[in-house]
């Protein structure tokens, strides 16, 4: 139902407008019904009406002076002129601001109803080309790299319903409708040893990764190359038999594996998953070609492994709990909580009963996480060394717990510098907005965190541990500094120093004024003002 504003100046003109046509019938409200231009002109900005039906001769705001100010505004609303004047000024007029129709009274009702069934017609075009522009926004933007790259990772992890996939499934570069789903992992060997020899930090390193590995799948038709939120390069295929697509997966993982050897004499492991059938299984997929990467230290030498082809082990391990419960006290700096979360993960792995090499890879993929949390370009800190010495004696988790300690400790401490950094950045932000904003009587804690980009209870804290003060209490004192100044330097009155400063009430910035100097404003600058 479109919004109709009919505007006439007089009575029996408008009753005979609105008892002529029903409106309803030919898809129109009407919203608004005026006496005159300017009237119409106050309606038509608060009504927002799809179509617009004017008188042209009226008092104060002619049906014409309202069509240009239409016009002007350039919302594209389409006015209708009614007059019973034939003249070809009004006529050039109409055209020059693009009035949607110009008809002569008295006007009939089919005369009438035809206007408006081609009014309609015309609106629902617009409405029609407005509904494809915004479709197509709405394609380009789920088709940017970024968010394509978090739909995908979302449906492989399996927080993405399959069902809302719909039609953005060719939108991403995938045929969703059948068939068979596969799902392979890049994984680099030696993130850190290999960017320090290219001179990049991990995170460009990934992405290098990545750039080749979407290259070649790019000349795969029915593979995809994504990037997942930690920096690993994976793809999806699918196609209509199983067979063809782990053909073609393997053939392009092979060209991917040689490839970043051949470009970054870098070492990576690949991991494929099971097919599966629906999208709802690809996470299995996902899964498995995780837990094929996992059994690199069961298959020396293989750096490209299929879940298809590795024989599952007799007790399979999951020490993933464990090893999340050390990575978070890490990141919350809970040192308090770190020992039992090593004794626990220690306890596990002698409960599963590992081989050295087993242990080994555990320590290995647990040390990469932990430095994976640091920025690896050494601008905050040193990364730990986390090499783990061969020892001679039996039990090969001697040094475990205490390597692993130290390694946190360490990053903990790199952590909590990068963090220091950040909060004294914060501060000092904080604080430069407040003294340039203090006159604003508006300004508020949560302003000042808007402005920071951080949340309101994150920031108060923040603020209070820099600067000692509350943010209250730092405004203020900002605020009488001011106000000291004005009173020394100036003879302004009372009422224009409170309102400089940012007291929109002069009693109370009297009030708050002795309550921090000890002294009236008065008093202060009858005791430091400027004497001539």
């Amino acid at each position: 139902m479109y919004k109709l504003m009919i505007v006439e100046d007089e009575a029996l003109a408008r009753d005979a407008i609105l008892k002529m046509i029903d409106f309803a019938r030919y898809g129109f409200e009407v919203v608004a019904v005026c006496e005159d231009g300017q009237e119409a002109a106050e309606a038509y900005f608060d009504q927002s009406p799809d179509l617009v039906i004017t008188d042209i001769c009226m008092p104060r705001m002619s049906g014409l002076q309202l069509a240009g100010l239409i016009h002007e505004s350039d919302r594209g609303t389409p006015v209708i002129i009614i007059t019973g004047y034939d003249d070809f000024n009004y006529a050039r007029q109409a055209i020059k601001i693009q009035v949607a129709s110009y008809i002569l009274k008295p006007v009939t009702p089919s005369e009438f109803m035809d206007v408006l069934a081609e009014a309609k017609k015309k609106l629902d075009e617009r409405q029609t080309k407005a509904l494809a522009v915004e479709k197509a926004e709405r394609q380009l933007h789920r088709t940017s790299p970024l968010v394509r790259d978090q739909i995908l990772s979302r449906l492989v992890q399996g927080t993405f319903d399959p069902a809302e996939l719909g039609e953005i499934g060719q939108e991403t570069g995938l045929e969703f409708s059948g068939g068979f789903f596969q799902v392979a992992l890049v994984l680099p060997q030696h993130v850190q040893s290999d960017a320090r020899r290219l001179g990049v930090n991990s995170q460009l390193l990934q992405y290098m990764f990545f750039n080749i590995t979407q290259e070649l799948a790019g000349g795969v038709q029915n593979i995809t190359a994504f990037q997942l939120p930690d920096g690993r390069a994976c793809l999806i295929g699918a196609m209509a038999e199983s067979s063809s697509l782990e053909q073609a997966l393997r053939s392009l993982v092979q060209r991917i594996w040689a490839t970043i050897r051949q470009v970054l004499q870098a070492e990576v492991a690949i991991g494929a998953g099971h097919p599966v059938q629906t999208l709802a299984q690809v996470q299995i997929s996902f899964q498995s070609a995780q837990q094929a990467l996992d059994q690199l230290y069961r298959n020396p030498g293989q750096t490209i492994l299929f879940a298809d082809d590795l024989v599952a082990p007799s007790s399979p391990v999951d020490l993933s709990s464990y090893e999340e419960q050390v990575i978070l006290q890490v990141r919350l700096q809970d040192k308090q909580a770190l020992e039992p979360a090593i004794t626990a993960l220690s306890r596990a792995i002698r409960a599963a009963a590992l081989s050295p090499g087993e242990i080994r890879f555990e320590w290995n993929r647990l040390a990469n996480r932990l430095l994976g949390l640091l920025p690896s370009d050494g601008t905050v800190c040193r990364l730990p060394d986390t090499t783990w010495s061969q020892t001679d004696t039996y039990d090969v988790l001697e040094g475990f717990d205490d390597l692993l300690q130290r390694v946190c400790l360490q990053c903990m401490a790199c952590l909590g510098g990068q963090r220091n950094r950040e909060n004294q950045r914060l501060g000092l932000l904080a604080q430069t907005y407040i003294k340039d904003h203090y006159a604003d009587n508006q300004l508020s804690l949560m302003a000042v965190s808007n402005h920071a980009n951080v949340s309101l209870s994150y920031f108060s804290q923040i603020f209070k541990e820099e600067t000692g003060k509350t943010f209250v209490e730092f405004l203020t004192e900002v605020r009488m500094d001011k106000a000291k100044e004005l009173l020394r330097s100036t003879d302004r009155m009372l009422y224009d120093i409170a309102e400089q400063v940012g007291y929109e009430n002069p009693a109370y910035f009297t009030v708050a004024f002795k309550k921090q100097v000890g002294l009236s404003p008065r008093d202060y600058r009858k005791q430091f003002g400027q004497r001539s």
